[in-house]
């Protein structure tokens, strides 16, 4: 088959490298695939959705960024690789790059791999515990003076979203059981068919080894965006180095202002961004592999720390649910429990892992040649 892939990027951020993964992965299996990604493509779209938002959100920069509404995008549907598709397949494809008039005009069978929320919102990629996605969205949260206006942005793109939904033959996936859940309790998508998926990863370039230095690693993207809990984070991890005093902590990602571990006592390296290999490394000489997230779609560094044989912890709440057996392969804080959160993290210190059986647990639910034949598998029944 051809199949093209429509992702914003195709390396900047969690969602764009599943999509890189998946596109490998489908190769692998004999199948032509091409990336559509913003790549080297006009910004233009993208200024004037943030220029829009800007404008109906009082001339607020508050939540800018948190939410999209995909009033403009390019003609992807013209390009060679569209065109000539069997089928298409939709990673995250916001700010600029996949208009929803544009996806009305894609013509072809449909899969859309749901990264986030924003497939069945009306605008906000997280809801942040909001439920209005269950009605028709509106008064959003994320919109400056939204009680004032019932029929906000977040209202009329709803509507958009519900009349191109209902004329397009769209397969929705979702990467984690907490997210299909959301999916299939919204408005827009109740009655439709979502399949669940995980993101691939390539395991197999993982080595699973025993961390000896009673360290914990934790990494995101960026480390001091709010959905990460990084203050639950250092909550938790003091009163870790209460009990453990040669515990450590090792953070990699970007982080923007630093004095958000102001209060941790443990010590600890912020190590930035880091490759394959050295994160590989990292994950190799770690004990533990910490997320603190209170939403998670899915939970890449769980997943990647696992599959080098240190022990995830994390909330029960999100994707997470779906790496971690509790008490087995990783531990299960009590969503928001900071004290539990902390038992955790001393219980996985102490445990006596199987680096080759969470390496094993991580290949069977999440390795890359088998999440892509279940995408083949689904291709082929549309």
């Amino acid at each position: 088959m051809k199949i093209a892939i429509i992702s914003t990027s195709a390396t900047i951020g969690g969602a764009a490298i599943a999509s890189s993964r998946l596109a490998d992965a489908l190769s692998r299996q004999g199948q032509d695939v091409s990336m559509v990604t913003l790549d080297g493509r006009s910004r233009l779209p993208f200024l004037a959705e943030r220029a829009e938002i800007f404008a109906r959100n009082g001339l607020s920069r508050t939540n800018l960024f948190k939410v999209s509404t995909a009033t403009f995008g390019l003609p992807v549907a013209s390009l060679p690789e569209v065109r000539e598709a069997d089928a298409v397949l939709l990673g995250w494809f916001n700010q600029g790059l996949l208009s929803l008039s544009g996806l009305a005009s894609l013509g072809k069978p449909i899969v859309w791999t749901m990264h986030d929320m924003w497939a069945f919102t009306g605008i906000c990629h997280l809801s942040l515990g909001g439920e209005r996605f269950k009605a028709e969205c509106g008064r959003c949260r994320f919109i400056r003076r939204p009680l004032q206006r019932r029929s906000d942005m977040s209202h009329s793109v709803w509507r958009e979203k519900n009349r191109i939904y209902r004329s397009l033959p769209i397969h929705f996936v979702a990467v984690s059981r907490w997210l299909a859940e959301k999916a299939r309790s919204s408005s827009l998508l109740r009655g439709c068919p979502v399949s669940i998926i995980p993101n691939p990863h390539p395991i197999s370039d993982y080595t699973p080894r025993r961390g000896r230095e009673n360290l914990i690693v934790m990494g995101a993207a960026r480390l001091d965006d709010p959905i990460k809990g990084i203050d639950s984070a250092v909550t938790a991890l003091n009163a870790v180095y209460d009990h453990i005093p040669d515990a450590k902590v090792e953070f990699f990602g970007r982080i923007r202002n630093a004095r958000v571990l102001s209060r941790l006592r443990m010590p600890y390296t912020l190590a930035g961004m880091l490759g394959n290999e050295a994160l590989n490394n990292l994950y190799g000489r770690a004990s533990v592999v910490l997320s603190s997230s209170g939403f998670e779609t899915s939970g890449n560094t769980l997943i990647e720390g696992m599959a080098c044989g240190a022990v995830p912890v994390s909330f029960d709440r999100g994707g997470q649910t779906d790496i971690i057996d509790h008490l087995s392969t990783g531990y299960l804080a009590s969503c928001g429990d900071t004290d539990d959160l902390a038992r955790g993290i001393r219980w996985a210190l102490k445990t006596e892992s199987d680096p080759q059986l969470l390496h094993d647990a991580a290949e069977s639910r999440f390795g890359a040649d088998a999440v892509a034949a279940r995408y083949i598998d689904l291709i082929n029944s549309l």
